[in-house]
């Protein structure tokens, strides 16, 4: 594990081999092959980790952290916000290889980095790989936003998630992709509850988006215009008239 101290940032990375249990929300589930790179990046999360890179020297972490899967810097600081006023330390995990154009996932690893460091919180960067990813969600490309693609996605980042806690002995994770209006909760709920580690914060409570906008613009944080994904920004560019229908 690789440690940037100005940033207080780690970098973590898994290597196993495993089968990948697909399914869409709702769906009956199939299972495929999925071992790219001899990774693994969805399904089951795996019970014995061999290969991975991890660093014996971290710091010992009490049984009020949480491991929070952070999809972006802006939806995470209201959600750290509140874990904290409950007694809850958020370690923040940032594993998002759907993100595309690459510069568009430095951006908002950069804006967690921000976060990170003026909070006091620990940041995790999970390895990227998109082309992992886009094998995860083939044959759905043309669905819109909150459709089938969407757990299939949650699926393949919340692997990832439970796994790293599993690794660093941390009992429970959660994930700041439910207090986006454009995320279905109980979708996202549903992707989770395959993991004993899942917890279930709707963080769209409390007035947990409007908390986004002000502490985005108090902290600074850059703010996306789409989920992450190529289909997503092709579909907003649809949207809006843009002839530019995602990244080159």
């Amino acid at each position: 594990m690789n440690i940037n101290k100005s940033t207080n940032q780690q970098k973590w990375q898994l290597n196993i081999n495993s089968t990948r249990l697909r399914q869409g929300f709702g769906g009956q589930a199939t299972q495929s092959a999925f071992v790219p790179n001899n990774r693994d990046y969805g399904g089951q999360a795996p019970k014995q980790m061999n290969n991975s890179t991890i660093n014996s020297t971290t710091q010992q972490l009490d049984n009020s952290t949480i491991v929070l899967h952070v999809c972006c810097a802006v939806c995470a600081a209201a959600c750290a916000e509140r874990l904290r006023s409950e007694g809850e330390e958020p370690l923040l995990f940032f594993s998002n290889s759907n993100i595309a154009p690459k510069a568009e996932y430095d951006k908002r690893l950069e804006a967690a980095r921000t976060l990170a460091s003026a909070w006091d919180l620990e940041l995790v960067e999970d390895i990227y790989d998109h082309q992992a990813w886009l094998e995860a969600v083939k044959g759905y490309e043309n669905e819109p936003e909150k459709g089938r693609r969407c757990p299939v996605c949650f699926d393949f980042s919340f692997a990832r998630t439970a796994a790293f806690a599993r690794e660093r002995g941390i009992s429970a994770f959660t994930s700041t992709l439910t207090v986006s209006p454009h995320k279905i909760s109980r979708m996202v709920f549903a992707a989770g509850g395959k993991y004993p580690e899942f917890r279930n914060y709707d963080f769209k409570k409390k007035d947990g988006f409007k908390r986004c906008v002000i502490l985005s613009r108090e902290l600074g944080l850059y703010h996306q215009h789409y989920c992450g994904c190529e289909f997503s920004l092709r579909d907003m560019n649809i949207k809006k008239g843009r002839s530019d229908h995602g990244p080159k």
